[in-house]
């Protein structure tokens, strides 16, 4: 999943930025994977680290596309590992140092792919080497997300919609260990993950293919072995992450459906679906949605919305 998450950041950026963003999304996915990792059992905790990757997150997403393919990963990173934590019982039979061991090498595994992926493109002259000066640099993401917070502008708030009920569905999930509760926080996490308000239109699709995803994949964990879904999982996150921007409705329904199966797959649980799944999939969505659109509700949809300047005058 490390080496997932860091080889993730560098296909989604311009060959000539990946592997100075994939060395810095080593470091993201370690620290956002180890803290998930030592607060698993620890709801309060939990909630606190949920509400501050959610807040970082938009703040980073508005720098530009390095900041957003560090925000979105750090979050992803946290949530799988907090929730699989607890799904898997990892806490009492891995030790923290362990975990973070792991964690690392997986992490620096990611960076080597990263490299790979960077020379074969530079090497066949891929355009996106084009609009390499149209990313900031990674050592440009502290001021502008200090600039955003201090202002308390869109992306600010836009961290906040997203902390508040991403946090307390972790605690909830923390503290109880239920799966409703997981399902309930996974589904508002799939609907909020790309940061940014967004228009009604791409909402209403990222909630339509979560609903989608839950009866597409309920039906499939009949045939199809849960290993190789739990395998097909990541393919699929990772998948919808990348084009997020450029495809927002196959992507966000590739993300759910990579999502859902992670939380449903390790205890063999994706086959129930049926009634409270769908229930629980259906609150955690709304809430998103109402977080989304009651707080600051004056506040214009992510396509109208300039990023953070990168560099300081």
């Amino acid at each position: 999943m490390a080496a997932g998450a860091v080889a993730a950041v560098g296909a989604a950026l311009p060959a000539a930025l990946t592997v100075q963003a994939s060395a810095a999304a080593v470091l993201v996915t370690v620290v956002a994977a180890s803290v998930a990792f030592a607060t698993t059992t620890h709801p309060w905790w939990a909630a606190a680290a949920m509400a501050a990757a959610a807040m970082a997150t938009s703040l980073a997403a508005g720098t530009g596309p390095v900041g957003a393919a560090f925000g979105t990963i750090g979050t992803l990173v946290y949530v799988l590992v907090a929730a699989l934590g607890v799904v898997d019982d990892l806490v009492p039979s891995v030790s923290l140092g362990s975990g973070v061991a792991r964690i690392a090498i997986g992490a620096v595994a990611g960076l080597a792919v990263s490299a790979v992926s960077a020379t074969v493109r530079k090497r066949h002259g891929t355009a996106d080497t084009a609009n390499t000066t149209a990313a900031p640099r990674t050592t440009a993401l502290g001021p502008g997300m200090l600039r955003s917070l201090r202002s308390f502008d869109e992306h600010a708030r836009d961290g906040v919609r997203r902390a508040v009920p991403l946090a307390i569905g972790i605690y909830l999930f923390a503290r109880s260990a239920s799966r409703d509760a997981l399902w309930v926080f996974l589904a508002a996490f799939v609907v909020l993950l790309p940061t940014g308000k967004t228009p009604y239109t791409v909402a209403l699709a990222r909630v339509a293919s979560t609903v989608l995803g839950v009866v597409l994949l309920g039906l499939l964990s009949l045939v199809v072995p849960h290993q190789v879904l739990f395998t097909a999982a990541f393919v699929l996150l990772f998948l919808g992450i990348t084009y997020t921007k450029t495809y927002p409705v196959p992507a966000g329904a590739l993300t759910a459906m990579g999502a859902i199966l992670l939380a449903g797959t390790p205890t063999g649980a994706i086959g129930h679906w049926a009634g409270h799944r769908l229930l629980d999939t259906v609150i955690g969505c709304a809430l998103a949605l109402a977080a989304t659109y009651l707080l600051w509700p004056h506040d214009k949809p992510d396509d109208d919305l300039q990023p953070v300047p990168a560099t300081s005058t």
